[in-house]
Formats: structure tokens, sequence, C-alpha cells
């Protein structure tokens, strides 16, 4: 009686991946947002670590590519260098083709080191 229900689920089983579609997603599909402007959070003694990720790591605004280290090394530090702001505060910025894995690695290393932090995902237009 087991091995016959056993049969039954194997064959249920298979009947539903034979159906099912398997996609590769390389990337994740984020909903459409409209643009707020937002006021500047570098006013106020508040501090702004600004990180671009495209397919490599872009500090502050410079074009030169940072290692993911030594970013993860500087937003360590970051605390007792910036000691006189009020709030210090991480803005991402990826590229909406920037893979998903380094942007969330650099979200990571700003939660370990207990800095607020924000994602801001910029669209190419067409």
């Amino acid at each position: 009686m087991i091995l016959r229900l056993i049969d039954i689920v194997l064959i249920v089983l298979f009947g539903f991946i034979s159906m099912a579609t398997i996609e590769n997603q390389p990337r994740l599909e984020l909903a459409r947002t409209e643009t707020v402007q937002v006021p500047d959070a570098s006013a106020g003694g508040n501090v702004t670590i600004s990180v671009d990720v495209e397919g490599n790591y872009y500090f502050q605004d410079e074009r030169e590519p940072w290692q993911f280290a030594r970013i993860e090394d500087y937003l360590a530090g970051a605390k007792q260098r910036m000691a006189y702001a009020d709030t210090l505060h991480v803005r991402v910025r990826a590229d909406e083709g920037a893979p998903m894995g380094r942007v969330k690695k650099l979200i990571q290393a700003a939660d370990r080191n207990g800095l607020n932090r924000s994602l801001i995902v910029v669209y190419r237009t067409q």
C-alpha cells in the first residue's frame, strides 16, 4: 500500500516538474519607481558616504575603481574619523545592470559596521 502511494507521489512530482518553466535569472528585476526629490542629507551635521556599484565599486564619485576590501576598511573606521558628525549615512547607488551580489556585499558591510544606509537604483534612459 505504501509503495503505491510513493509511486503516485513520484508521478505527480514529475508531472509538476515537466510543466514548470525553469528560468535562469542573472539579475534581480526591480519595480520601476517614480523619481522623488530628496533633501540633501549632508546638511545639518550629517555626513553621507556615497558608493556607486556598476561592474566595480566607485567611491565618492571617483572614476577609479576601488577594491571591496578597501571600501570595507574605510567603512570600518568611518565612525572614528567622522566623530564630529551627528549621523553617518552610506548611500549605495547601484546601476540597473550591477550584479546584485556586489550590492548585497556592500549593504552587509554597512550593516556590520552599524552605519545607516540607503539604496538607490539608477536606470539608464533610452
